[in-house]
């Protein structure tokens, strides 16, 4: 298909929107949104729904490979060898031969269909009879006066059956948008398109096209609440998984926002609030099934922010609607005309649906996008990432200073990279641990009250904080081993040829000094990275430390950055190892998985050496080297919180 992509797309457009069109389906539903608010009331003006009966299947194949050969010379060797002999199918005991249509799940399946629909398709376009004829592969749309739809559809009718296509005129559908005379209606149209078998009308007024509703409030409201109601069913069995970590990603992944994702860019936001606060109800319920986590209003808001916001990414379809209206509206506008020679870009954006998007997606965010024209212009992504930095700041200016700076640690690079893990192998996290972290990210009590540690003589509270930094139960040194010989083992898979705990890294001065040669400042020595020896000393902090706590509520990192300033002045070590030719690194991480800087550059060499010696993308392999961590660290910490906060109950 990339052979081919823009070729195609000059091809088909504007006929055809269904074939190498990016948003074809949105843009289509824009210019029947505006056609028929253009005309409603009107008593001249119809519009048809065609329905081809099997149609995939029924294309003559003949017409596909003389179409596609014409059309597209590049794919014509590849589509005759494929389609030239016919398959033959196993059904039982019989053989049945494939010779009509094109195969179920030909990747390019939708272009040969198209080509072969694409004469008559042109034709119906380029008649300029109608105010609007296009088609997303089998789904087409005839608008315009009664005489010209009925005219067009006869046609449709007679040629179709030409390349083996019939009209099934018990599916096909007829929309009225105003009091028009039943005697017209008949004299223009077969009955079987105007009435059901019992006799009873089946004109509609408001109707479905490619998913979205088209026609006034209560039917849009109506057709979103019945995609989320049949949504939730997959929510409903979501939320009995046992594995909250397996669970937590399928809901982001397929089973939560982007299931109505379609009706936010293609409905008026305003028209559907209701039905989309209804599923952004079922999202919440179904993350409180899967994990027993049962958030507060404040707490659903961060949930619903992106991972970089220090959120769950379980977005608001509610929330976020405004912004992916505005985004669709205003990456179509510049085509609809082709699609409509009356289209208006000029009504659309004063239109009350897109005015009113504008002022409930200006009231989320102030001044931020100070006009329609700007935010039009956006992409859904920038505008939801605008929201979710507007909630962010609110919740950070509102947070005590331990909460800030919890939530600046959350929102690093390395403290969400266990959200993206795949539940397996290192990065599979126990269904407690897990629990205990989202618990911790979101700011939701473990327990009513504070209470002493069982284990030194610090505060539990009941946050779960004090598990990250606590001094007794050893908990700090098996962490602080396991982060070491992670990183170990992939510089060893990199080829960096790493040492644990080299001794002797450090030369005595002078005759005289004989502390210099015991100390150790590589937890890792690495001979050779970026230009000369490393020494990597190893060390977890935690944000909420007395020390770092106004630096670590200010910058995500900061206390990360603090202790990695500490140690490389701690007895000189970065200075010493300097003096003898070694480059100390101290590779510092927060309880959460946030890295300083200077460690994160370093996990990023030895990402892309061991992409280089295995053939992955650096990226992927980056990735897979920061969730492994982030699953370590946090893990470590949940289950120090877990046994700290049982110890406490048993007293």
């Amino acid at each position: 298909m990339s052979l081919v992509r823009d070729e195609a797309r000059a091809y088909f457009w504007p006929a055809q929107v269904g074939v190498a069109v990016k948003g074809g389906a949105e843009k289509a539903v824009h210019v029947l949104r505006a056609w028929t608010n253009r005309h409603a009331g009107s008593s001249r003006k119809v519009l048809v729904k065609l329905d081809f009966a099997n149609a995939f299947n029924c294309v003559h194949r003949d017409t596909v490979l003389d179409e596609t050969t014409n059309r597209f010379p590049a794919l014509a060797r590849w589509v005759t060898w494929c389609y030239r002999q016919h398959t033959r199918l196993q059904f039982g005991a019989r053989a049945l031969e494939s010779c009509s249509g094109v195969q179920q799940g030909d990747p390019l399946g939708p272009l040969l269909f198209a080509a072969a629909l694409q004469p008559l398709a042109s034709q119906l376009h380029q008649g300029r009879t109608l105010d609007i004829a296009m088609h997303f592969l089998d789904d087409g749309v005839l608008a315009g006066d009664i005489a010209a739809v009925s005219a067009a559809l006869t046609l449709v009718q007679q040629q179709a059956s030409a390349i083996g296509l019939q009209l099934n005129l018990r599916k096909c559908e007829v929309v009225a948008l105003g009091p028009i005379d039943e005697g017209t209606m008949r004299a223009s149209f077969p009955a079987a398109l105007l009435l059901h078998a019992d006799g009873s009308g089946r004109v509609l007024r408001n109707f479905e096209f490619l998913g979205a509703a088209i026609g006034d409030d209560d039917f849009i409201q109506t057709h979103t609440l019945a995609r989320a109601e049949k949504a939730g069913e997959l929510l409903e069995a979501l939320a009995e998984l046992e594995d909250p970590q397996v669970g937590l990603r399928l809901l982001r992944a397929c089973a939560g926002f982007c299931r109505m994702v379609h009706s936010m860019r293609c409905n008026p936001p305003a028209a559907q609030a209701a039905a989309l606060a209804h599923f952004d109800g079922l999202v919440r319920r179904c993350l409180g099934g899967l994990t027993g986590i049962h958030v507060t209003a404040e707490q659903w808001l961060q949930a619903s922010r992106g991972l970089a916001h220090a959120g769950l990414g379980l977005r608001s379809c509610s929330a976020h609607a405004p912004a992916a209206y505005l985004a669709s509206v205003g990456a179509s506008l510049e085509h609809c005309s082709d699609l409509d020679p009356n289209f208006s870009k000029e009504a659309v954006q004063t239109s009350n649906h897109v005015v009113g998007a504008f002022h409930l997606f200006q009231n989320a965010v102030g001044s931020r996008v100070a006009t329609l024209a700007a935010a039009l212009q956006s992409k859904q992504r920038d505008l939801s990432q605008l929201l979710d930095s507007t909630c962010f700041a609110a919740q950070l200016e509102h947070s005590s200073h331990v909460a800030r700076a919890a939530l600046h640690s959350e929102a690093g690079l390395g403290a969400r990279a266990f959200l993206n893990a795949m539940p397996s192998g290192r990065t599979r996290m126990e269904p407690a641990a897990f629990i205990a972290e989202l618990r911790i990210r979101l700011g939701v009590p473990e327990a009513t009250d504070d209470c002493w540690c069982p284990r030194c003589d610090g505060v539990l509270d009941c946050w779960g904080y004090h598990a990250g930094m606590c001094v007794a139960g050893g908990e700090r040194t098996l962490r602080h081993n396991a982060v070491r010989d992670l990183v170990c083992s992939w510089a060893e898979r990199a080829g960096l040829r790493p040492e644990k705990e080299r001794p002797n890294l450090l030369l005595p001065t002078c005759p005289e000094d004989t502390q210099t040669g015991r100390r150790r400042p590589a937890d890792v020595f690495l001979p050779a990275l970026a230009g000369s020896p490393a020494a990597l000393g190893f060390a977890v902090t935690a944000p909420q430390r007395q020390e770092t706590l106004a630096l670590a509520g200010r910058e995500t990192g900061a206390a990360a950055a603090a202790y990695a300033r500490h140690k490389e002045a701690h007895l000189g070590t970065a200075q010493a190892c300097e003096g003898q030719g070694v480059v100390f690194v101290p590779m510092v991480v927060e309880s959460t998985g946030t890295w300083d800087k200077g460690a994160g550059i370093v996990l990023q060499h030895i990402a892309r050496a061991v992409a280089a010696r295995t053939g992955e993308e650096p990226q992927r392999a980056h990735s897979a080297l920061m969730q492994e961590l982030c699953v370590l660290i946090r893990a470590h910490r949940a289950r120090a919180a877990l046994r700290r906060r049982a110890e406490a109950a048993e007293t």
